[in-house]
């Protein structure tokens, strides 16, 4: 994998979260954004592609600056027309000068519903500044109750943006009789995935904004669906840490094997707390969060032409570094 900008285990800086909101078309984003900045109490600034598209109410807006649209309840919302990555320095300059009033706490980004995620969560690693000072704790994927089996199998930016999640929302679910086929469709995509089911894009807050980073799922079978397949490797033995990141970039580069979704959470040798290692597409973090390393180090790789043998032979060698 690429790699550019400062490692992001060493950042000791408090970095300001970033919570990424995808979904198909027609999933329920905008309403669910909406509802997200009625309620929170945090100052929250908002990127979206085209202020069209968000539709915040326009109640909400008070004042356009360029891009920049400070809203009613305290937010900011800055308008994407061209590059997200400048948009957000923008955003982040701004808020070094003192730009705003009251700076925000918070970035959420709403991408658009034909977008996969994987390239806009690699810029903040590969961007120094973004690296430096913002962390994207969790990607919120909205889904359409009636309409998300057919999708996953109709659209790769569908089934793109269903693997990156850490919070699957299956809304709309007043539309069909039952959700057990949208449950089975995204759990096989994406098993590591916490599972929401709503209706008009109702989700507790808590749940949006504070994804467990250290919640995997307990299982260690193996999923294929289509040529999409979930893979769980599990050790009791801690790992080295130079060995891991070095093998798990490798896995991405590989051209023989697409890597939708990694999530691993690990015992490291000679490090106290929980290593948390994400991955999508090109994008790769590891970060030392403030809690007990797991007895039991857990790793979910979700991907196409994955070789089971080969997968676990490397995941033997960085446990026997």
């Amino acid at each position: 994998m690429r790699q550019r900008g400062p490692d992001p285990l060493s950042r000791t800086r408090e970095r300001i979260p970033v919570t990424v909101l995808t979904g198909f078309l027609g999933a329920g984003k905008t309403t669910t954004l909406n509802r997200l900045l009625k309620q929170s109490e945090e100052r929250i600034a908002v990127l979206v592609n085209e202020f069209g598209e968000i539709a915040v109410d326009g109640a909400l807006i008070r004042k356009s600056e360029g891009q920049i649209i400070e809203l009613n309840n305290g937010c900011v919302c800055c308008t994407i027309r061209g590059d997200m990555q400048e948009s957000m320095r923008s955003l982040l300059r701004k808020r070094q000068r003192r730009w705003f009033r009251t700076p925000f706490d918070r970035v959420v980004v709403e991408t658009s519903g034909m977008a996969e995620p994987g390239p806009l969560l690699q810029t903040f690693t590969s961007d120094p500044m973004l690296a430096e000072l913002t962390e994207v704790t969790g990607v919120v994927t909205l889904t359409h109750a009636a309409l998300i089996v057919e999708q996953l199998d109709a659209y790769p930016e569908a089934l793109a943006q269903v693997s990156c999640a850490d919070l699957l929302v299956l809304n709309h679910t007043d539309r069909v009789q039952s959700t057990e086929p949208a449950r089975r469709a995204l759990s096989r995509r994406n098993p590591i995935a916490r599972l929401h089911e709503t209706q008009r894009g109702v989700v507790p807050l808590g749940d949006l904004l504070n994804t467990n980073r250290l919640e995997l799922p307990p299982t260690t079978s193996n999923h294929r669906h289509s040529d999409v397949e979930s893979i769980s490797l599990t050790s009791l033995d801690p790992v080295c840490e130079e060995t891991l990141t070095m093998w798990l970039r490798s896995l991405i580069v590989l051209r023989d094997v697409s890597i939708l979704r990694l999530k691993g959470v690990f015992r490291v040798k000679g490090r106290e707390e929980a290593l948390v290692v994400q991955g999508v597409d090109e994008w790769l973090e590891a970060a030392s969060l403030d809690a007990p390393a797991p007895d039991e180090s857990s790793l979910v790789l979700i991907g196409r032409n994955l070789s089971v043998d080969t997968l676990r032979r490397g995941w033997q060698a960085v446990i026997d570094a």
